[in-house]
Protein backbone atom coordinates (compact mmCIF):
# COMPACT_ATOMS: atom_id res chain seq x y z
CA UNK A 1 0.00 0.00 0.00
CA UNK A 2 1.62 3.34 -0.79
CA UNK A 3 2.19 5.58 1.53
CA UNK A 4 0.22 3.23 3.82
CA UNK A 5 0.82 5.26 7.04
CA UNK A 6 -1.40 8.14 5.92
CA UNK A 7 -3.73 5.89 3.69
CA UNK A 8 -7.38 6.60 3.79
CA UNK A 9 -9.37 4.74 6.45
CA UNK A 10 -12.61 5.00 7.71
CA UNK A 11 -12.56 8.79 7.60
CA UNK A 12 -8.78 9.33 8.40
CA UNK A 13 -5.13 8.75 7.63
CA UNK A 14 -4.79 5.08 9.10
CA UNK A 15 -2.37 6.74 11.62
CA UNK A 16 -4.68 8.83 12.84
CA UNK A 17 -6.66 6.14 14.65
CA UNK A 18 -3.20 5.40 16.80
CA UNK A 19 -2.22 8.66 17.92
CA UNK A 20 -6.56 9.01 18.93
CA UNK A 21 -6.15 6.03 20.67
CA UNK A 22 -2.69 6.83 22.58
CA UNK A 23 -4.53 10.05 22.92
CA UNK A 24 -7.60 8.43 24.35
CA UNK A 25 -5.84 5.77 26.74
CA UNK A 26 -4.37 9.13 29.02
CA UNK A 27 -1.17 7.02 30.21
CA UNK A 28 1.26 8.92 28.79
CA UNK A 29 3.20 11.74 29.56
CA UNK A 30 4.08 12.47 25.87
CA UNK A 31 2.41 10.82 22.55
CA UNK A 32 5.43 10.98 19.74
CA UNK A 33 5.38 9.67 16.12
CA UNK A 34 8.53 9.09 14.78
CA UNK A 35 9.27 9.24 10.85
CA UNK A 36 11.02 10.48 8.25
CA UNK A 37 8.38 12.65 6.00
CA UNK A 38 7.23 15.71 6.08
CA UNK A 39 3.87 15.00 5.47
CA UNK A 40 3.27 12.40 7.77
CA UNK A 41 4.68 14.85 10.41
CA UNK A 42 2.30 17.62 9.57
CA UNK A 43 -0.75 15.13 10.07
CA UNK A 44 0.42 13.44 13.03
CA UNK A 45 0.86 17.36 14.77
CA UNK A 46 -2.56 17.70 13.08
CA UNK A 47 -4.29 15.06 15.46
CA UNK A 48 -2.54 15.74 18.69
CA UNK A 49 1.28 13.73 18.34
CA UNK A 50 4.86 15.71 19.18
CA UNK A 51 6.79 15.17 16.09
CA UNK A 52 10.23 16.86 17.62
CA UNK A 53 12.38 15.94 14.85
CA UNK A 54 12.39 13.73 11.18
CA UNK A 55 14.06 10.75 11.50
CA UNK A 56 17.49 10.15 9.51
CA UNK A 57 17.26 8.40 6.35
CA UNK A 58 19.86 5.15 7.65
CA UNK A 59 16.93 4.34 10.16
CA UNK A 60 13.71 5.27 7.34
CA UNK A 61 12.10 2.75 5.07
CA UNK A 62 10.67 -0.62 4.61
CA UNK A 63 13.50 -2.33 6.35
CA UNK A 64 14.02 0.39 9.54
CA UNK A 65 14.27 -1.78 12.97
CA UNK A 66 11.92 -1.01 15.78
CA UNK A 67 14.69 -1.27 18.08
CA UNK A 68 16.72 1.19 16.08
CA UNK A 69 13.93 4.05 16.08
CA UNK A 70 13.08 3.03 19.81
CA UNK A 71 16.86 3.87 20.58
CA UNK A 72 16.69 7.23 18.54
CA UNK A 73 13.87 8.63 19.78
CA UNK A 74 14.86 7.87 23.21
CA UNK A 75 18.39 9.15 22.99
CA UNK A 76 16.50 12.52 21.56
CA UNK A 77 14.34 13.36 24.35
CA UNK A 78 17.29 12.14 26.73
CA UNK A 79 20.02 14.19 25.13
CA UNK A 80 17.55 17.61 24.19
CA UNK A 81 14.71 17.43 26.07
CA UNK A 82 16.13 16.10 29.63
CA UNK A 83 13.35 13.50 29.53
CA UNK A 84 13.84 10.05 30.80
CA UNK A 85 10.66 8.14 30.60
CA UNK A 86 9.67 4.61 32.34
CA UNK A 87 7.93 2.93 29.71
CA UNK A 88 7.80 3.02 26.15
CA UNK A 89 5.03 2.19 24.46
CA UNK A 90 5.59 1.20 20.61
CA UNK A 91 2.04 1.63 18.87
CA UNK A 92 2.15 0.95 15.15
CA UNK A 93 0.01 2.22 13.04
CA UNK A 94 -0.99 -0.38 11.16
CA UNK A 95 -3.27 -1.58 14.23
CA UNK A 96 -6.06 0.74 13.40
CA UNK A 97 -9.03 -0.80 15.70
CA UNK A 98 -6.72 -1.07 18.77
CA UNK A 99 -8.54 1.44 20.73
CA UNK A 100 -7.72 3.72 24.06
CA UNK A 101 -9.41 0.46 26.97
CA UNK A 102 -6.62 -1.70 25.11
CA UNK A 103 -3.45 0.47 25.99
CA UNK A 104 -4.80 1.04 29.42
CA UNK A 105 -5.45 -2.46 30.22
CA UNK A 106 -2.20 -3.68 28.80
CA UNK A 107 -0.47 -0.21 30.83
CA UNK A 108 -2.41 -2.03 33.79
CA UNK A 109 -0.91 -5.73 33.58
CA UNK A 110 2.25 -4.43 33.00
CA UNK A 111 2.35 -1.95 35.82
CA UNK A 112 0.63 -4.76 38.14
CA UNK A 113 3.25 -7.22 36.70
CA UNK A 114 6.30 -6.69 39.58
CA UNK A 115 9.07 -8.98 37.13
CA UNK A 116 7.91 -8.10 33.91
CA UNK A 117 10.52 -6.28 31.38
CA UNK A 118 8.45 -6.08 28.24
CA UNK A 119 4.58 -6.57 27.16
CA UNK A 120 2.80 -7.94 23.53
CA UNK A 121 -0.35 -7.65 22.81
CA UNK A 122 -1.33 -11.46 21.44
CA UNK A 123 -4.44 -12.99 19.48
CA UNK A 124 -5.37 -16.61 19.85
CA UNK A 125 -3.76 -18.92 16.86
CA UNK A 126 -6.62 -20.68 14.48
CA UNK A 127 -6.68 -24.27 15.56
CA UNK A 128 -6.13 -24.90 11.91
CA UNK A 129 -2.69 -22.70 12.47
CA UNK A 130 -0.99 -24.49 15.01
CA UNK A 131 2.15 -26.08 14.32
CA UNK A 132 0.54 -29.46 14.68
CA UNK A 133 -1.81 -28.76 11.84
CA UNK A 134 0.37 -26.74 9.75
CA UNK A 135 2.39 -29.09 6.69
CA UNK A 136 5.24 -27.78 4.40
CA UNK A 137 5.69 -28.94 0.79
CA UNK A 138 9.31 -31.10 0.13
CA UNK A 139 10.53 -32.71 -3.33
CA UNK A 140 6.21 -32.03 -4.81
CA UNK A 141 4.87 -33.83 -1.43
CA UNK A 142 3.47 -32.46 1.91
CA UNK A 143 5.21 -33.66 5.31
CA UNK A 144 3.70 -32.41 8.81
CA UNK A 145 5.63 -29.56 10.01
CA UNK A 146 5.50 -31.29 13.39
CA UNK A 147 5.52 -35.04 12.84
CA UNK A 148 1.83 -35.66 15.35
CA UNK A 149 1.74 -38.87 17.55
CA UNK A 150 -1.86 -39.02 16.65
CA UNK A 151 -4.76 -36.79 15.22
CA UNK A 152 -6.07 -34.77 17.89
CA UNK A 153 -10.02 -33.65 18.04
CA UNK A 154 -9.88 -30.65 17.66
CA UNK A 155 -11.08 -29.66 21.01
CA UNK A 156 -7.78 -31.33 22.57
CA UNK A 157 -5.55 -29.37 20.76
CA UNK A 158 -3.37 -27.20 21.70
CA UNK A 159 -3.59 -23.50 22.34
CA UNK A 160 -1.16 -21.20 21.08
CA UNK A 161 -1.08 -17.27 20.81
CA UNK A 162 0.91 -15.40 18.36
CA UNK A 163 1.69 -11.29 18.30
CA UNK A 164 -1.22 -9.69 16.63
CA UNK A 165 1.22 -6.83 14.58
CA UNK A 166 1.69 -6.33 17.19
CA UNK A 167 -1.17 -3.85 18.61
CA UNK A 168 0.75 -2.77 21.98
CA UNK A 169 4.28 -3.26 22.81
CA UNK A 170 5.51 -2.06 26.05
CA UNK A 171 9.47 -1.84 27.21
CA UNK A 172 11.19 -1.04 30.31
CA UNK A 173 13.28 1.81 29.24
CA UNK A 174 16.17 0.93 30.68
CA UNK A 175 15.97 -2.27 28.84
CA UNK A 176 16.10 -0.70 25.32
CA UNK A 177 19.80 -0.48 25.20
CA UNK A 178 20.17 -4.27 26.07
CA UNK A 179 18.25 -5.19 22.77
CA UNK A 180 19.14 -5.72 19.64
CA UNK A 181 16.88 -7.44 17.09
CA UNK A 182 13.97 -7.40 18.64
CA UNK A 183 11.83 -5.01 20.79
CA UNK A 184 10.96 -6.97 23.15
CA UNK A 185 13.34 -8.11 26.04
CA UNK A 186 13.63 -9.79 29.28
CA UNK A 187 10.90 -11.18 30.82
CA UNK A 188 7.87 -11.13 28.39
CA UNK A 189 3.88 -11.23 29.26
CA UNK A 190 0.95 -11.49 27.31
CA UNK A 191 -2.19 -8.74 26.38
CA UNK A 192 -4.90 -10.89 24.75
CA UNK A 193 -6.85 -9.36 22.18
CA UNK A 194 -9.75 -10.38 20.36
CA UNK A 195 -9.45 -11.06 16.65
CA UNK A 196 -11.60 -8.20 15.24
CA UNK A 197 -9.44 -5.58 17.30
CA UNK A 198 -6.40 -7.82 16.24
CA UNK A 199 -6.13 -6.68 12.20
CA UNK A 200 -3.24 -5.69 11.22
CA UNK A 201 -3.00 -3.71 7.66
CA UNK A 202 -0.56 -4.77 5.82
CA UNK A 203 -2.05 -5.64 2.31
CA UNK A 204 -4.50 -3.46 0.22
CA UNK A 205 -7.59 -6.49 1.05
CA UNK A 206 -6.53 -5.67 4.96
CA UNK A 207 -7.96 -2.22 4.97
CA UNK A 208 -11.39 -3.79 3.57
CA UNK A 209 -11.38 -6.57 6.30
CA UNK A 210 -10.50 -3.71 8.68
CA UNK A 211 -13.29 -2.13 7.37
CA UNK A 212 -16.09 -4.60 7.80
CA UNK A 213 -14.60 -5.11 11.36
CA UNK A 214 -14.68 -1.76 12.16
CA UNK A 215 -18.75 -1.41 11.21
CA UNK A 216 -19.54 -4.62 12.79
CA UNK A 217 -18.09 -3.50 16.07
CA UNK A 218 -19.43 -0.23 15.80
CA UNK A 219 -23.06 -2.53 16.03
CA UNK A 220 -22.35 -4.19 18.63
CA UNK A 221 -20.24 -6.77 17.73
CA UNK A 222 -18.47 -8.98 20.54
CA UNK A 223 -15.32 -9.73 22.01
CA UNK A 224 -14.62 -13.44 21.55
CA UNK A 225 -11.25 -14.00 24.08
Amino acid sequence: IPNKNIVDFMGKPLIAHTIEAALESRCFDRVVVSTDSEEIAEIARKFGAEVPFLRPSELSGDTAGAVGVVTHSLNFYRNNLSYSPDYIFYLQPTSPLRNGQHIKEAASIMANSLSADSLVSVVAVPHNMIPESVMIEKDGYLEHFIEPSSVPLRQNKKSYVARNGAAIYIIKSELVPQLSKSILGGKIIAYPMDKFHSIDVDEAEDLVIAELFSNYLKQGGFSEY
